[in-house]
């Protein structure tokens, strides 16, 4: 769409297009720019031709002079003529006497074309037209007979020129720029005026037709001024029929088409606002919290219904938002029908409004939402240290983070690991971060398989709003080493052992120890392997002992290493010799190895015995 453009950009001479008369648009001079006395800011216009062939004012019958009587009455405020330019009246509703002697310019009291049944000169201009005439304040010579000062203050918004401003006065400031030239001052009948004018005088289409000033003549009170064909001015009875060329004053930024047409003529834009786009709504997630209320920091979804325009010049829409007692202030500006936004914490309540604008920025009304509540609650905040913890074998790890709470709740802290949970406590919470630690005991950590794993850590506070983070680490154990939590006592030293391991495990990363002074502070192991592996027995070769008793263990030990597969141990078994061969008795020693589902997913070992 082309640049806007305003009455102001054009030049005294140029032409316009405003306003109908008979249905046709009515063609427009610019005469002057700011006007000495005319209001601030205004570009004046004059029609290029004469609108009409009408008399100035009928004869008054009843009037208190027989001169009057007879050729009606030279005043502009009163006159017909002032009071058809201004009237928007249908054909034969225009006219209302002025004063109590004042008579319609009805047959026989005009001498020419009695024009009581002509519509309002203002008929067929639109409204938006009519709004834009400013109205516009002059002083209007008359006959010293109306009163002294020899001036009329006469207020109007369509308007006749005075003598004094077609170029007859003393000021020359007081005189329209483009009547300085007596040329400008003479213009023809329009063709409408001649088509609408009564028969009984010979026009001529195209030559230049005396033209009615405003001006009463200064000593004659049933005369008015008129300009003649050559420019100059003349006198005539106010009920004598000669053209009207009327004038008005437009604010300087009036729209006007960014090019003229054709024949060289801008038009002056009549445009009406767009309508409402109503209804407005807000959605949002339900809460639970009631109508029109939504907890902070949740997203909204504001829509609104489509626009029309008749001017078919629709632009965008505006939406804007007020926080509490705010002001509103835009959010958003263009042509979709929706926007996303969401409730700020704090707000106490929030609303919206939206209105739409044509290209030539006329606006809407607003249409307005109802008031949304704004329950304030800020969600917690978790920071871990790290979310990659690493790996671990034989103790897991320790996972750090940090908390708060804007609002200094107490948290409902969970921590699940690989999705079970393990961990659920209460925390109170403050508006700094504090500092919070993790970590398995040691009968936790021997549930955990090998693998890769995953802690969940999600803190809720009191009113449901939470915050959550996952961490990972793996677990990678390549061995496995038990022995029995207490030793065999025997009374005579141990010479010889027998042991059985039973489960699945690979023979290359296992190792068997024995000891038979395991009451020692520091045992003496044997490694038995390849006697196991023979399914053979052992015989001890340690011979001393520091403690009160001799006693025996075992320590097996299983590493992984290459091996591919489950791993486990189902029991130990083992018998030893003590004393000589001819005394001694052989001594079971029997160590049961269980093992049973665990919590973790994995098997846990139980060592009995």
């Amino acid at each position: 769409m082309a640049t806007k453009k305003y009455l102001r950009s054009l030049r005294v001479g140029d032409k316009v297009k405003f306003g109908k008369m008979y249905k046709e648009p009515l063609s427009w001079i610019i005469v002057e720019k700011g006007h000495n006395g005319y209001p601030e800011d205004s570009i004046t216009i004059q029609t290029e031709e004469q609108v009409a062939c009408v008399a100035f004012d009928a004869a008054e019958p009843y009037a208190e002079t027989d001169d009057m009587k007879w050729y009606g009455r030279g005043r502009y405020r009163v006159s017909n003529i002032n009071k058809w330019l201004q009237s928007t009246g249908k054909a034969g509703n225009w006219y209302s006497a002025q004063h109590s002697v004042d008579h319609a310019p009805t047959r026989g009291y005009v001498d020419y074309n009695h024009y009581e049944t002509f519509a309002g000169f203002l008929s067929e201009f639109d409204p938006q037209e009519i709004g834009m005439l400013m109205p516009t304040t002059r002083e209007v010579p008359i006959c010293s007979y109306f009163g002294s000062g020899y001036y009329d203050t006469v207020t109007s918004t369509m308007f006749l020129f005075t003598d004094l401003e077609y170029g007859y006065a003393t000021l020359t400031k007081d005189i329209i720029e483009w009547h300085r030239t007596k040329a400008n001052r003479t213009a023809p009948l329009s063709k409408d005026a001649i088509a609408h004018s009564m028969s009984g005088r010979t026009f001529t289409e195209g030559e230049n037709y005396e033209t009615m000033t405003a001006s009463g003549y200064g000593s004659d009170r049933e005369r008015v001024y008129h300009i003649n064909t050559s420019g100059n001015r003349t006198s005539a009875y106010a009920y004598s029929a000669t053209g009207v060329r009327p004038a008005c004053n437009l604010p300087a930024d009036t729209l006007i088409t960014s090019e003229p047409d054709e024949d060289g003529y801008y038009t002056v834009v009549v445009n009406y606002a767009p309508t409402e786009p109503a209804p407005i709504r807000v959605a949002y997630e339900d809460e639970a919290l009631g109508e029109n209320t939504v907890r902070s920091g949740k997203p909204l979804t504001i829509s609104w219904a489509r626009s029309t325009d008749q001017d078919n010049n629709f632009d965008h829409y505006e939406l804007e938002r007020k926080i509490g007692t705010g002001d509103f202030t835009q959010v958003y500006s263009g042509t979709n029908r929706t926007f996303e936004d969401t409730t700020v914490y704090g707000a106490g309540t929030m609303t919206y409004r939206v209105r739409a604008v044509d290209y030539y920025d006329l606006t809407s009304e607003w249409v307005v939402t109802e008031e949304l509540t704004i329950w304030s609650n800020e969600a917690p905040v978790l920071t871990p240290d790290s979310t990659d913890l690493g790996t671990f074998q034989m103790t897991g790890p320790t996972l750090s983070f940090s908390y708060q709470d804007p609002d200094a709740t107490s948290l409902s802290l969970k921590i699940l690991v690989d999705g079970k949970q393990f961990r659920q406590t209460t925390i109170q919470a403050e508006t700094t971060e504090k500092t919070y630690q993790f970590s398995m005991t040691e009968a936790e950590w021997l549930k955990i398989q090998n693998g890769e794993h995953t802690i969940k850590v999600t803190a809720t506070d009191s009113h449901g709003e939470a915050d959550s983070f996952t961490a990972t680490f793996v677990k990678a154990v390549p061995m496995i080493q038990f022995t029995r939590a207490l030793p065999v006592e025997a009374s005579e030293l141990p010479t010889e052992i027998l042991v059985r391991v039973n489960g699945e495990f690979p023979e290359e990363g296992l190792t068997v120890e024995v000891c038979n002074n395991a009451f020692d502070e520091t045992p003496t192991w044997e490694n038995m392997t390849t006697e196991f592996l023979d399914e053979d027995i052992f015989a001890f070769t340690n011979t001393a002992k520091t403690a009160e008793n001799w006693g025996v263990n075992i320590r097996v030990t299983i590493v992984r290493g290459e091996y591919v597969g489950e791993i486990y141990v189902d029991s130990v078994t083992a018998n030893f010799l003590a004393g000589e061969s001819s005394t001694s008795k052989r001594t079971g020693l029997g160590t049961s190895v269980a093992t049973e589902e665990n919590d973790a997913g994995g098997q846990t070992l139980i060592i009995g015995g």
